[in-house]
């Protein structure tokens, strides 16, 4: 990316790490951010601008997940419409055993399970569980899919998150337990998307935007309407500009939450093996496509909750 603008990578981290925080501390706005990148970046292409607009929104992100990301527990809330996903496909066990929700979800219990800890007042797991976390996970086989630390951490904070609201997780005598012995990877799959897509408020998973995440659980159903609809191959952008048109979510082309959706949403639709990204040029449209099983598993539970 420093070959991209022609300056050092030092250089370029601090800049895009000095709007990213500008964002969260200071309610920077879209015409903000990119007012910023147009003076401080005034001589790279609209493309690399676009590029740059994009991953400073990431950075944000990451921002919002540091300061606040642990502290939601408390404001959890239960869906008393189950999700009944024992009537979904047959699911391939090796399918959903390799997906990195499956593989999150299985070293979070192990590190539960190993090494008994407190909750914080809030009911959240503490930043001493994480980095006992941290400290552990580089022996497995996590980091090859998740490459990036801050990021790493973020899903972690995620599928903890997650995990609390499955059937599994109890707290014993003021100690948490996940109790998965004798268990499918099938069954702990099923439960773990039930706990994503109908338990956890997104709010406090996809912090960054509270508003924006109550409207988008209300209408996720629209949205994987249009994901079905895309064809082989689908182009972010196109799918998201659509998906704004049906339900009023954003304005077209509007890069602030066509990223959030980026981020959080698609982002996690991957972990659980539902659709694959397609990595090409930094300058390339995002893309990605629904696997095998994403594509039967998602026809299926738009049948399930009709």
């Amino acid at each position: 990316m420093s070959e991209i603008f022609g300056v050092k990578k030092h250089q370029l981290n601090r800049e895009i790490n000095y709007i990213a925080k500008k964002i969260v501390d200071c309610d920077y706005s879209k015409d903000m951010v990119r007012n910023e990148i147009e003076r401080k970046f005034c001589t790279v292409s609209r493309n690399e601008q676009d590029f740059l607009f994009n991953t400073i929104l990431e950075k944000s992100y990451q921002y919002v997940w540091a300061v606040d990301g642990t502290f939601r527990l408390s404001r959890f809330g239960r869906i008393v419409n189950e999700y009944s996903g024992e009537a979904l496909l047959p699911i391939q066990e090796r399918t959903v055993k390799d997906s990195l929700a499956i593989r999150l979800f299985d070293f979070l219990a192990d590190s539960i399970n190993s090494r008994p800890c407190e909750l914080t007042h809030g009911g959240c797991f503490s930043e001493d569980f994480y980095d006992h976390c941290i400290d552990r996970i580089a022996d497995t086989d996590i980091p090859q899919s998740v490459d990036d630390h801050e990021l790493l951490i973020i899903y972690l904070k995620q599928a903890a998150q997650i995990l609390r609201e499955t059937r599994f997780f109890s707290i014993e005598k003021g100690v948490p337990r996940v109790a998965v012995s004798e268990v499918s990877s099938t069954e702990i799959y099923l439960d773990l998307f039930a706990s994503f897509w109908s338990r956890v408020k997104w709010e406090d998973i996809f912090p960054s935007n509270p508003g924006a995440a109550r409207d988008l659980m209300k209408t996720k159903h629209i949205l994987i309407d249009v994901l079905l609809n895309s064809g082989e191959k689908g182009e972010l952008n196109s799918i998201a500009n659509e998906f704004f048109t049906m339900t009023g979510f954003g304005l077209r082309d509007d890069l602030l939450l066509i990223s959030y959706l980026d981020f959080y949403f698609f982002t996690w639709l991957s972990h659980f093996s539902i659709l694959k990204y397609c990595r090409c040029g930094n300058a390339d449209p995002v893309s990605f496509r629904l696997t095998p099983h994403g594509k039967r598993f998602l026809q299926q539970l738009q049948q399930v909750e009709q």
